[in-house]
């Protein structure tokens, strides 16, 4: 019996749209989100962090 492969949720990265205070406030709190999704995705999977987090 054949196992069906993984199903991953695609977790996009944060972008940074503008240069003010509240934005980057905004950016830094979905950028911490996101680094612990791809985390709890690398544990779960057992992929290097490195080679699914994207650098900005």
């Amino acid at each position: 019996m054949a196992v069906a492969p993984p199903e991953f949720e695609f977790i996009k990265e944060p972008k940074l749209t503008k240069w003010s205070q509240p934005a980057s406030v905004v950016f830094l709190c979905d950028r911490r989100q996101y680094e612990a999704n791809i985390w709890e995705r690398c544990v779960a999977t057992g992929e290097a962090h490195e080679n699914v987090l994207v650098i900005i």
